[in-house]
Formats: structure tokens, sequence, C-alpha cells
């Protein structure tokens, strides 16, 4: 498996839409690449930011300013 396709399984692997195997791989990938682990640092950081604020509520005056 090449380096870009590990890198597409980080998110999937969040989402634990990995198979056992696949999640497996990618472990191992992630010992010896860094780039890849912060790549995983970086996506968890959006994901916690993007479950953190999912519940907000929208300013209709702004919208309204907008469309």
């Amino acid at each position: 498996m090449n380096h870009n396709e590990y890198k597409q399984m980080i998110p999937l692997s969040l989402y634990s839409e990995l198979s056992e195997e696949k999640q497996k791989q990618l472990l191992a990938h992630l010992d010896s690449c860094e780039e890849c682990r912060t790549e995983l640092e970086q996506q968890k950081k959006i994901m916690k930011l993007m479950t953190d604020h999912k519940n907000l509520e929208v300013n209709k005056e702004l919208l309204l300013f907008f469309f």
C-alpha cells in the first residue's frame, strides 16, 4: 500500500469505517510515519471542533444580510 492510501484511511479510521485488517495496517504505518501521525492529530482536532459546534444557533439577522 502506498503512502497516499494510508492518508486516505485516516478519516475512515476516525469514523470506525475500516475493517479490522485495514485498521491494523494503518496503525502499523502510523508507528513509522510522522507525517501521517501529524495528519491524524490534525484531523482529530478538526473533528473535535466540528462536534463541539454542531449545535450552534444561526443568527437570523446575519443570514438576512447575506441572502
